[in-house]
């Protein structure tokens, strides 16, 4: 989990990569980015020539936007 700054303050405004994004979500990278693609994912943002990260803040707010599913509506 990178700490490289977005410009905001606490523990919310820093990006994070691919496999804290991952390890967040539970979805496969490329069902992730088919859904950045279609708007439904917070869009990543170049670091650098070949890097990529999502603003924590962003995907935090996207997990908690989620409907909420009981063990018994998933069965």
């Amino acid at each position: 989990m990178g700490r490289q700054g977005s410009g905001g303050d606490g523990p919310a405004a820093y990006f994070i990569r691919e496999a804290e994004v991952a390890r967040l979500t539970g979805l496969s990278r490329a069902w992730r980015y088919l859904l950045e693609r279609e708007g439904r994912f917070p869009a990543a943002r170049r670091i650098g020539r070949r890097g990529k990260a999502w603003v924590r803040a962003e995907v935090l707010c996207w997990l908690e936007s989620r409907p909420v599913v009981s063990s018994s509506e998933a069965a």
